[in-house]
């Protein structure tokens, strides 16, 4: 049985296609930017290259440019909502516009006047899509299925909320307690409600919007309960990014608290949807995808979980090396795969040709050579004693870059921007 929904108006399709196509432009930039970082680690200095700055330029891109920007597409693209087409395209040249300030400020001064400001002018344009979103799926929120719109608000709190990150740490760096706990406790605090709350609960939304856009979703009951138990997690998991400070006893249990809401919540959803995937997503090579998406979102939850045990899992946990695999996992592990494959269930783009799923394969196996290649050394130490950890890196980003930079080509040459009908075929 399908769910009636309102008709997505034209105009915010179209502005959808925008978003993700320079949602691609920015992320094939992210992914050259990591390339460098990989090589600089590899060969050692490389001439008028500062590292760090380039870091932090990768950090943005990958965040604004690309996860924001395809997570906006696919938002527009699925949620019935009042029509403000010019509203929507004015925000969207705009936050471009902020993205592409930050791409030609961060590498040459890192954070100064000019960076600080196209980022802080990038919050502000996400709070109002936030509320012209909210806005606009409220009028219409007797026409939206009550369980997707209450995860699409609450991504949209998070997405807000997550940026009182950025505004501690400008004011601990303006009180010179830079080398403080503070500044990385505020960093650890935007990164944490973005990627566990913005990016993975809007994740969700669309995935239930989409099921109740093909079938009804059938246990309501026990996909609100979840809902109440992921939220309560998401907010008191974020204790777990004060462990290495030594806290009180109370910060642990808020910890313990989190992590076991957090997987609670997440598991019971996963049980009640398990049936309609099967049945929603068609294709069987985008079902596999979203299979393995939310197996690696359920097993980053255990991960989390696990570094509260304390001992070896809470010193691994702390490795660097072990923290740049985390991310790594949630931003191409989870967040990655799905972007690129729901835009195809939804019919953004082209249904995906032999090639590209090829290319896809590719990726995933880079993905995991270069998670091997992160988490392997550290955790059995006599490896290192055989390979050059940098070299490893650095090649096995190389095996996954080129794929994915040709599937990232292939998608962008194929996007119909003006209309459903203009795409070409591989």
């Amino acid at each position: 049985m399908r769910h009636s929904l309102p008709h997505i108006s034209e105009g915010h399709r179209q502005t959808a296609r925008w978003y993700l196509l320079a949602s691609l432009i920015w992320f094939a930039a992210a992914i050259v930017i990591a390339l460098f970082l990989r090589y600089y680690h590899y060969q050692g200095e490389i001439g008028g290259f500062v590292y760090k700055f380039w870091l932090h330029t990768h950090s943005h891109v990958v965040m604004l440019g690309w996860v924001y920007n395809a997570l906006a597409a696919m938002t527009l693209w699925s949620f019935p909502m009042q029509e403000h087409s010019r509203w929507h395209r004015n925000l969207f040249i705009a936050s471009q516009l902020f993205v592409a300030g930050i791409l030609l400020s961060f590498p040459f001064h890192g954070y100064f006047w000019a960076s600080i400001l196209f980022s802080t002018l990038h919050i502000f344009a996400s709070y109002l899509f936030a509320y012209r979103i909210w806005h606009d799926t409220n009028a219409l929120k007797s026409s939206i299925p009550a369980l997707p719109l209450q995860f699409l608000r609450w991504a949209l709190f998070f997405l807000v909320f997550s940026t009182l990150g950025p505004f501690l740490v400008a004011y601990v760096m303006a009180s010179g307690q830079e080398s403080s706990i503070w500044y990385r406790l505020s960093i650890y605090f935007y990164l944490h409600f973005q990627s566990n709350g913005w990016f993975v609960t809007q994740i969700l939304a669309l995935i239930l919007l989409f099921l109740a856009r093909q079938r009804v979703l059938q246990q309501p009951i026990a996909i609100q309960r979840a809902l109440y138990l992921f939220m309560a997690g998401v907010l008191l998991s974020y204790a777990q990014s004060a462990i290495w400070t030594g806290p009180p006893a109370w910060v642990f249990f808020t910890a313990w608290a989190g992590a076991l809401l957090q997987i609670s919540g997440l598991g019971l959803l996963l049980l009640a949807i398990r049936k309609d995937l099967t049945a929603a997503y068609k294709s069987s090579f985008i079902y596999r995808v979203i299979g393995l998406v939310l197996f690696l979102l359920f097993f980053k939850s255990l991960l989390q979980l696990a570094m509260l045990f304390g001992g070896r899992w809470q010193s691994l946990s702390e490795n660097h090396q072990v923290v740049i695999a985390f991310l790594h996992l949630v931003f191409l592990g989870v967040v990655t795969p799905f972007l690129l494959v729901h835009a195809a269930a939804l019919g953004i783009i082209p249904p995906y040709s032999k090639r590209k799923k090829v290319l896809f394969l590719l990726f995933i196996l880079g993905f995991a050579l270069m998670e091997g290649a992160l988490v392997l050394p550290v955790s059995f130490p006599a490896i290192a004693a055989y390979i050059s950890v940098p070299a490893a890196l650095f090649y096995s980003s190389l095996f996954m870059a080129i794929p994915l930079l040709w599937l990232l080509f292939l998608i962008y040459r194929d996007l119909p921007i003006r209309s459903p009908g203009l795409s070409r075929k591989d």
